[in-house]
């Protein structure tokens, strides 16, 4: 096996394993499934890094690109959730002004990032 094919092997394989955690998050969203998501961006991000010389620069720069906006749209929701967390922590209940707030807006990232992941399952080939 040369490195071109075990590169194009694993982008593949981490690729489906995005589109997998993607379809998870459209049936149900919840702080495991999202930090899944963001486990398995990250890890194809930093193999599409890895082998951007052997696949392609252009194709993976390209693929990274698309990957980072589905984990800022998935570090929104995460960036509220702990939020709400630390009120919670400290006494605040989630009937308090900024509480609903934050999940209002949470509940806005979710549609956003569910939007995304529905968009970049079909979107995506290995490079």
């Amino acid at each position: 096996m040369t490195l071109r094919e075990y590169a194009g092997r694993q982008v593949s394989r981490l690729t489906g394993r995005v589109a997998d955690q993607a379809e998870k998050l459209a049936t149900s969203v919840h702080p495991e499934g999202i930090h899944d998501l963001r486990v398995a961006v990250r890890r194809l991000t930093q193999t599409l890094r890895l082998f951007a010389r052997v696949l392609g620069r252009k194709k993976c720069r390209a693929m990274r690109r698309e990957l980072k906006a589905l984990m800022d749209l998935a570090g929104e929701v995460r960036t509220r959730d702990i939020a709400l967390e630390l009120f919670e922590s400290t006494g605040i209940g989630r009937e308090s002004a900024p509480c609903v707030r934050l999940a209002l807006e949470r509940d806005d990232a979710i549609r956003m990032l569910v939007s995304a992941a529905a968009g970049w399952r079909g979107s995506q080939s290995p490079p």
